[in-house]
């Protein structure tokens, strides 16, 4: 009855009124984003993986630059969100 109010409210004010989402509607609403955070997550691993396991194939071929450059930065991208650099002997 009060969401009956508010919308009657809005519209003799003037502003248009908010749409009414049941649970139902949100509920599937999260569950699509949280569907779309992981298959995000999982190409991302899949490629990831196999991109590491062919690092000792592309040193036995011819490399190019662009794939030895990428492979790096994905070693040293990792070293550094585990915060491998920040880890020294203290003097």
């Amino acid at each position: 009855m009060d969401a009956h109010r508010d919308r009657l409210k809005s519209v003799r004010v003037g502003a248009a009124p908010e749409p009414v989402r049941g649970l139902y509607a949100q509920e599937i609403r999260h569950a699509r984003v949280t569907l779309t955070t992981v298959v995000g997550i999982a190409i991302t691993d899949y490629v990831t993986l196999r991109a590491q396991a062919a690092f000792p194939l592309v040193l036995l071929g011819r490399p190019t630059c662009a794939v030895l450059a990428v492979l790096l930065g994905m070693r040293i991208g990792i070293a550094v969100l585990m915060g491998l650099p920040l880890f020294r002997r203290p003097r």
